[in-house]
């Protein structure tokens, strides 16, 4: 990549599959979007069917080419009832089959044909394209070699986390701006390095 290429910052949200959380993410996706971010945002089948069948998500983002939503399974069955008396089930289940794939696609050294799509894709990710050996050994190379980097790495997100918003405890709504700036320095140092 040359150093006069524009590199746009990629965010990928994956709320907890309930109304709430879905619906403030889908605000807080279209507001980076406004701000000309790469946005993905990861849905179970089940949460994109209603908010296809019962809201107008589909036309309010076909405003924003580089918004996109991808979609996986949650893990229960059709008949299983999601209601927040089941949070567990609800918490569990797309994190159970998103691990599941990972380990199938790491057994088998290629992507799981049910997350064999675009979002894996752009970015070649070590999800799907790594075999399991390489993926062990670079999580023990992070966890013994780098360790200290990665402790410094986190301490640095959570530094930026708490400065976005602000020393008077003000909300991350009135320092949007920041977040979004501290998401494009993050993206430009990663490919700078």
């Amino acid at each position: 990549m040359s150093k006069d290429e524009v590199v746009t910052p990629h965010v990928l949200i994956f709320p907890l599959p309930l109304q709430g959380p879905v619906n403030c993410m889908l605000k807080v996706a279209e507001l980076f979007a406004i701000k000309g971010l790469r946005v993905t945002f990861l849905n179970t089948f089940h949460i994109q069917n209603l908010l296809l069948k019962h809201t107008n998500v589909q036309f309010r983002f076909d405003n924003y080419p580089e918004f996109h939503f991808e979609t996986i399974p949650d893990g229960l069955s059709e008949d299983h009832p999601r209601s927040s008396d089941k949070l567990l089930d609800l918490a569990d289940g797309p994190l159970h089959a998103l691990y599941k794939s990972i380990q199938l696609s790491a057994e088998k050294a290629s992507p799981d044909a049910n997350f064999s799509n675009s979002l894996w894709e752009d970015d070649k990710s070590c999800m799907a394209w790594y075999d399991r050996v390489t993926i062990e050994k670079t999580v023990r190379e992070v966890m013994e070699d780098k360790k200290d980097e990665f402790e410094k790495s986190s301490s640095m997100m959570a530094k930026l986390a708490r400065q976005s918003v602000g020393d008077q405890g003000a909300s991350s709504h009135s320092h949007f701006n920041r977040l979004v700036e501290d998401i494009r320095m993050m993206r430009l140092s990663t490919h700078s390095s």
